[in-house]
């Protein structure tokens, strides 16, 4: 083997070594999520497309999670919601939706999470959103 080719294979081999390293700490498009905020953490997990939310406060409050995709809806007609409420306190026991929601892989989606006191308000305390792909 020749200077020359010896050369061209260990550069190819750290480019190739340098891209495997890339896709290994790089995280796919889509992905678990979880979001937090004072008084709640809300995780949605993309196979099956799982929404649960938990209080983590002991303040009377309930914890809300919803998750609305598309992400970035056209126009209202286009958007779809699900929900998660814990509304019995700090207690550990976290509430998920009891079903698969129907999400389209590869959608954008957004996950939101906030607090309240009562069920029926428009007080919505320490919002919070990320985005992930279902």
């Amino acid at each position: 083997m020749s200077r020359r080719s010896r050369a061209f294979t260990l550069g190819a081999g750290a480019v190739l070594s340098s891209g495997l390293l890339t896709l290994l700490t790089n995280s796919p498009a889509w992905a678990d999520a979880t979001v937090s905020t004072v008084g709640a953490r809300a995780e949605f997990r993309d196979y099956g497309e799982h929404l649960s939310v938990c209080d983590t406060a002991t303040d009377s409050r309930r914890a809300l999670a919803r998750v609305q995709w598309p992400a970035y809806p056209s126009s209202p007609s286009d958007i779809n919601i699900a929900y998660a409420e814990d509304a019995d306190g700090n207690n550990g026991n976290c509430f998920e939706v009891p079903y698969d929601i129907n999400i389209p892989e590869g959608m954008r989606v957004a996950i939101d999470i906030w607090i309240q006191d009562g069920p029926d308000t428009d007080n919505y305390e320490n919002w919070r959103t990320i985005y992930t792909t279902a």
